[in-house]
């Protein structure tokens, strides 16, 4: 997933290592992403699925 700056419309950085993002929320100062990664598939594990911030500065 890359970052968008929306001022000058050029990506400014990528997120990766999450797996498949399930959902995105911006939030006053902060990016939540939802992961899903076994979806039902395989064997679930406790790091499967994470909600992640990132803060927004």
């Amino acid at each position: 997933m890359n970052i968008l700056d929306l001022e000058t419309a050029e990506t400014i950085d990528s997120i990766d290592g999450y797996g498949r993002i399930r959902d995105v929320l911006v939030a006053e100062d902060s990016l939540f992403l939802i992961t899903n990664n076994t979806d039902g598939r395989g064997s679930p594990a406790a790091n499967d699925d994470k909600l992640i911030r990132i803060p927004l500065d």
